[in-house]
């Protein structure tokens, strides 16, 4: 059907034009292929130019559009038009396809490839999504400028791989404090038991009871029972830490005694300065917290059974000093300072301390024997020794001013150089955290050692001691004390009073304490002296200090309300599977 248009007065009707078929199009395509190769050969071909596709003008504007501009059609012309639009064009894009294709293979054997712009060719899917088309499609500056993410660097790429893979390695160490239980098996919630129950659920038992034949198969292989389970998980809930032990730099240790030779008192100890400094101050935090929870110590302190790696292992006296390299000697510190006692042991305020007549030579003189027995006064290099065992050999972390029994006699028998069972003396030690209640929150001591003791019972080729055996396997660091002359030694309290004191007042109080101590050393003793037992009080190693309650206004009436406040309820859930 026609179109009309409209030329002045008259309707003048025009035919549509007859749309050729896909033959034509071929035909008169290869014509003309034909003729550009002819051209080509025989030199006649004119200079390659772009023409852009006229079809392309109107395609712009959107598909369906016509191709006739500025007239009416009726409604059912413009659909037909659509329709026969849209079968044109895709008969088109079919054709060109189909023509670029034989021109390309004609072109590759007798001419050049003759390459299209890309503006007058659609873009393709791949096009689409390479790279640089997303590249370009970003916000665009003002000067044209494409913004970029940042490029790092080669050395800066390098550091984050070592820094990734130091990590990967690091968390081989990390603990896994979960305790791995078959479903519907729950751990006993020992966060208020005290030292009496501790004692009679680990003391007070056999060993055949602690470590039955067979282990049970409903906990993991760390543990021998749910009963030592039920312990490791109460000591990650009450919060008990490692104790931060030092290693010995005897450098140090002699500025601080004033240029006297601290390791030779100690060298008289055969293995004793080995333990001391820094070839066994790496540790393994799993193992330790493991053999506190499974540690059995037979009577007297004959042996010591654990478990590890999935076994348990009884080691006897004999055993443990030829690894750690000390003597054995038939002479027990504890038993001379606490008798028989049963443990815990270090809660007990005085015992047998050392005579004024031996433990006199250790502090400064005069020394009389009613003078209450401090770390302040004595002499620097007993006070160097004394504050290098407190964090070595006998670990106390809280209240500094304390000088125990059991401290006096350690300290005696280091600088008179009297031989003493070491192995007992760790043993002991450790028996009395073990017992102890899980109200005071204690920390493991001696975990360097007992990491040490734990990888030598493996063979070195062993998977289980690979961890010990690494690098980054974590340390304790270098004790350095500080010097006689240092400020922050000693009571700061005082020497600052006295700082601000004119200098002549300084003087008159120095002479006066000589005169004092002088007066008071001539002073005959009696039955009413005042013994420096009555005003010790026992090192702790609590992360918190408490001082005893005052008395309650009706003491005298109910008989004293000094008991401990109760405890706020601990959680009664319980680690499961």
């Amino acid at each position: 059907m026609g179109r009309e248009k409209r030329k002045g007065k008259e309707v003048v009707v025009e035919k549509p034009a007859r749309k050729r078929t896909r033959a034509e199009k071929e035909a008169e395509r290869a014509e003309m292929v034909a003729k550009a190769a002819e051209e080509q050969a025989s030199g006649r071909a004119r200079p390659f130019q772009i023409r852009e596709d006229p079809r392309g003008r109107g395609r712009g504007r959107g598909r369906g559009m016509g191709r006739v501009r500025g007239a009416r059609a009726t409604r059912a012309a413009t659909a037909a038009a659509a329709e026969s639009d849209q079968s044109d064009t895709a008969a088109d894009s079919d054709s060109e396809a189909e023509q670029s294709e034989q021109s390309q293979g004609q072109s590759t054997h007798e001419s050049p490839t003759l390459r299209r712009s890309g503006r007058t060719r659609q873009t393709s899917p791949a096009a689409e999504t390479s790279p640089a088309t997303e590249r370009r499609t970003g916000p665009r500056t003002r000067g044209g400028h494409q913004p970029q993410e940042p490029r790092r660097s080669t050395a800066a790429a390098a550091a984050a791989r070592r820094a990734e893979a130091l990590e990967a390695e690091r968390a081989v160490f990390r603990m896994d404090t979960v305790v791995r239980l078959e479903p519907g098996v729950l751990l006993q919630n020992l966060t208020k038991a005290n030292a009496a129950k501790v004692k009679r659920l680990r003391w007070s038992v056999q060993e055949e009871d602690w470590f039955p034949v067979t282990r049970d198969s409903r906990v993991d292989r760390r543990f021998w029972t749910l009963l030592q389970a039920s312990f490791y998980e109460t000591y990650q809930r009450r919060g008990h830490r490692i104790f931060p032990h030092r290693v010995l730099d005897w450098v140090s240790l002699r500025t601080a005694a004033g240029g006297a030779d601290v390791r030779e008192h100690f060298a008289h100890f055969r293995g004793l300065p080995r333990l001391l400094q820094i070839e066994q101050n790496r540790y393994i935090e799993d193992w330790v917290r493991v053999f506190y929870a499974t540690a059995w110590i037979a009577p007297e302190r004959r042996a010591v059974h654990f478990v590890y790696g999935g076994q348990v292992f009884g080691l006897s006296r004999a055993t443990i000093a030829g690894i750690l390299g000390v003597d054995l000697v038939d002479v027990s510190l504890h038993e001379m300072v606490y008798g028989d006692a049963d443990p815990p042991r270090r809660a007990m305020v005085g015992g047998i301390a050392p005579s004024h007549e031996a433990i006199t030579q250790c502090f400064r003189q005069p020394f009389p024997a009613s003078y209450a027995r401090v770390p302040s006064l004595l002499t620097p290099e007993a006070y160097a020794v004394h504050m290098a065992l407190r964090r070595t050999l006998l670990p106390r972390s809280g209240y500094p001013e304390g000088f125990t029994g059991l401290q006096q006699l350690l300290l005696l028998h280091i600088l008179t150089h009297e031989p003493f069972d070491i192995v007992d003396f760790i043993l002991a030690e450790i028996e009395d955290v073990i017992t102890d209640g899980m109200g005071v929150v204690r920390q493991f001591p001696f975990a360097h050692w007992i990491s040490y003791i734990c990888s030598m019972i493996v063979s070195a080729e062993s998977p289980i001691s690979a961890p010990y055996r690494h690098d980054e396997a974590p340390r304790f660091p270098v004790y350095r004390p500080t010097a006689p002359q240092d400020r922050r030694r000693g009571r700061q309290a005082e020497r600052a009073a006295m700082a601000q004191l004119s200098p002549e007042a300084q003087a008159r109080v120095a002479q006066e304490d000589e005169a004092l101590l002088a007066a008071e050393a001539q002073l005959p003793g009696g039955e009413d002296e005042i013994h420096w037992s009555e005003l010790e009080s026992d090192s702790s190693e609590d992360v918190e200090y408490f001082p005893a309650a005052a008395p309650a206004s009706h003491d005298h009436e109910a008989g004293g309300s000094r008991e401990p406040a109760p405890e706020s309820p601990a959680p009664a859930t319980v680690s499961e599977a």
